[in-house]
């Protein structure tokens, strides 16, 4: 009765802690700092998985301040903890094999040697973090020195531990989501309205400009329209002269991501151009050449007309999440509507202005004595 009355004492620590932290972020952290006061652990990290499934650290915590440097740069990635991500079931490691010993299967470099040595762990549990059907990342603890080894009970308290850290920070995530699913309405709605009152397809592009540098952040933004000699950039921040004289209009048949999602109607996502360079070496070679690790291109189409297209280049390797994705696709359609009403619009004014031309008479007549001037 003693142990299970302790056992509820420690999940309602845990459930208030990590309700105290609205933000996900700060959920993750707090959840590594409550594993050591609690004294589950001596050291402890939070393995969270990106939208394209990669784990990154997201919180750590140690009972001394060494272990939580040396815990921040060990290469965690390990066959062990993919297995965990895979299967959805914990690994339990009473004994940890000493670093280079005959059990020791992992390659890793005389640094990360190094850093294993410091962190000296004797015993691990590494526990998936999984809510609503779905892995979120991984609670790894470490134990070492004169620490009790992990057994079969500490992994059932951790793995309940595990589940209530998961559904709170799932919970968190989602309100995120909800969050950003606001204001990416917000600014679409502020969009459509500047967008409604861009007169050419010059205004349209730097209305496209100014709201996509305050999406995305820093970067290199270029709107592109149709043209007889190819896509002629509308506008183009972030690059100097010497780029722009150098790319003055983009041929259709060029190897571009501009060019390369307009001819095949679909965005062009690049999040680490290194990747895509077995399949474009030529595309990759020139765009990291001017300095791009990421982008993407996405193209520009009304009434199942293409009519532009929209390239985006950042200097870091960048992920290119589904929220920010879906809002540089929503952006684009209000962008294609309104550049299209802008080309009509500039047509329309052309042939106006040609036809009151060709109604004036080419010149004044000529008469003796008399001055004669005019204003149109």
């Amino acid at each position: 009765r003693y142990r299970e009355s302790e056992r509820q004492a420690l999940l309602a620590r845990f459930g208030a802690g990590l309700e105290a932290e609205p933000e996900s972020a700060g959920r993750v952290g707090r959840l590594a700092r409550l594993v050591i006061d609690s004294r589950l652990a001596d050291l402890c990290c939070v393995l969270q998985r990106d939208a394209d499934g990669r784990l990154h650290r997201a919180g750590i915590a140690a009972l001394d301040a060494d272990g939580e440097i040396a815990l921040a740069r060990m290469d965690l990635e390990a066959q062990t903890v993919r297995d965990v991500v895979s299967s959805g079931r914990s690994q339990l490691l009473p004994d940890v094999p000493a670093v280079a010993s005959a059990e020791w299967s992992a390659e890793v470099g005389p640094e990360q040697v190094a850093l294993y040595h410091r962190v000296a762990a004797r015993s691990a549990l590494l526990v998936p973090l999984s809510a609503r059907g779905r892995v979120l990342g991984v609670l790894a603890l470490l134990r070492r020195g004169d620490s009790p080894r992990y057994d079969d009970d500490d992994r059932v308290l951790v793995e309940e531990v595990a589940g209530r850290a998961a559904l709170a920070l799932d919970n968190a995530l989602l309100l995120a989501d909800e969050r950003a699913t606001a204001a990416r309405l917000g600014v679409l709605q502020r969009i459509t309205a500047e967008l409604s009152a861009a007169a050419t397809p010059s205004d349209v592009a730097d209305t496209a400009v100014t709201h996509l540098e305050h999406l995305l952040g820093e970067g290199s933004v270029g709107i592109y329209e149709l043209d007889a000699a190819g896509l002629i950039p509308l506008a183009h921040t972030g690059v100097d002269d010497e780029v722009r004289a150098r790319f003055p209009a983009i041929p259709l048949q060029a190897d571009l991501p501009v060019a390369v999602a307009f001819r095949e109607r679909d965005p062009l996502w690049m999040d680490d151009l290194e990747l895509s360079r077995p399949a474009r070496p030529e595309m990759v070679e020139t765009l990291t050449g001017l300095g791009f690790r990421s982008g993407f291109a996405v193209p520009l189409a009304a009434g199942g007309r293409r009519i532009g297209a929209i390239a985006v280049g950042f200097r870091s390797v960048r992920q290119f999440d589904v929220t920010e994705r879906a809002t540089v696709q929503a952006l684009s359609e209000q962008c294609a509507q309104a550049l299209d009403r802008a080309r009509l619009y500039r047509a329309e004014h052309q042939v106006a202005e040609t036809l009151q031309r060709s109604l004036l008479p080419p010149r004044l007549p000529q008469l003796p004595r008399l001055a004669l001037d005019s204003r149109y």
